[in-house]
């Protein structure tokens, strides 16, 4: 056995070079580093390419999806997002941390169950809309 222990690179959220106005949002979540699933997806994500990963719950998933889209938002004026989730639950979760990632800088709707009221309920001008389709 080997008594010379292995390094650990901590990566830092600003080496994602990600908008300052992401990273307040991050702060105010209270996130300090990324964890194991946004370090791997990331990367990837911000490049525009499709990410499919499993983690148990709490390891940051929704992070990990959620950043590379309100970047590509603020960044590139055209582009929209529909987050559908399983269950109003997990819809009203995604919000949460959504409004919370970006604060002031994107028009944020959700509509818990997708249905013909959407159009009337939206007028969506919004850049991300949160749903779960109805039953």
């Amino acid at each position: 056995m080997s008594d010379v222990e292995e390094e650990v690179k901590v990566v830092q959220w600003n080496s994602f070079g990600l908008d300052p106005r992401i990273l307040s949002g991050i702060a105010a979540l209270g996130w300090k580093e990324p964890t194991e699933i946004q370090e791997a997806g990331l990367p990837i994500a911000l490049k525009g390419k499709d990410i499919l990963a499993k983690a148990r719950t709490g390891s940051g998933k929704t992070g990990a999806y959620l950043i590379p889209i309100v970047q590509r938002i603020l960044h590139i004026a055209s582009t929209r997002a529909l987050i559908i989730g399983p269950t109003r639950e997990l819809c009203s979760q995604i919000e949460a941390v959504v409004r919370e990632l970006c604060v002031k800088c994107l028009d944020v709707v959700s509509i818990y169950e997708l249905g013909s009221e959407v159009e009337t309920e939206a007028d969506i001008s919004a850049s991300i809309v949160i749903g779960t389709p109805g039953r």
